[in-house]
Parts: C-alpha cells; sequence; structure tokens
C-alpha cells in the first residue's frame, strides 16, 4: 500500500515541478526573440525524448518479469529527471532528493 501512496507523491510532486518549468519557460518565449523561438523548439524535443525514455524503461520493467508497480516507477525516472534538470539549468538549484543546494559555479 504504501509504494502507491509513495508513487501518487511522486507524481504529484512531478506535476507541481512541471508548473514551475513551465512557468519559466514561458516567460523565456513571452521576451520573443531567437532565443524564444529556440527555447520553443527545446520544449517540443524534450518531451519527445523524455516520453521515449519513459517508455522504453517502463517496456524493458514488464519483460524483464517486474511488476506494474515497479513498471511505473521506473517510467516516471526520465521524466523527473528531465524536469529537474531544466530547472537546475534555469534557477541554477540543484534538487536531490528533497534537498535543494544553489549551484554555485
Amino acid at each position: 500500500m504504501y509504494a502507491y501512496w509513495k508513487l501518487w507523491v511522486d507524481v504529484l510532486n512531478i506535476g507541481l515541478d512541471a508548473q514551475r518549468v513551465i512557468a519559466m519557460r514561458l516567460a523565456k518565449i513571452a521576451k520573443g526573440g531567437a532565443a524564444a523561438e529556440a527555447e520553443c523548439r527545446r520544449m517540443v524535443s524534450e518531451k519527445f525524448l523524455a516520453a521515449a525514455a519513459a517508455r522504453d524503461a517502463a517496456a524493458a520493467a514488464l519483460v524483464g518479469g517486474k511488476g506494474i508497480d515497479t513498471a511505473a516507477r521506473l517510467a516516471l525516472t526520465p521524466i523527473e529527471r528531465a524536469g529537474l534538470r531544466h530547472m537546475a539549468t534555469r534557477t541554477g538549484v540543484i534538487i536531490l532528493g528533497t534537498f535543494k543546494f544553489r549551484d554555485r559555479r
């Protein structure tokens, strides 16, 4: 039962993180120019790459005989990484688990 709740909470957190990323991207797009056009293209290509990685992870888990819970957890991992990577590059904040660190590069 705990695994289902953890999965649900993780999906909820991904949704909240996605809203933050969308807000940052819309602000950049609203400025216009070449950077806005590049951001639009990047947005679409990242979605396809994350979806393909999620599909591959879930399919590999199911083919390997793992349950649907494990497949769902593994499918979320590439999507989480893509969102966290984007937030880190835009805000300079690196998120590890529940801890947030300011990138001082």
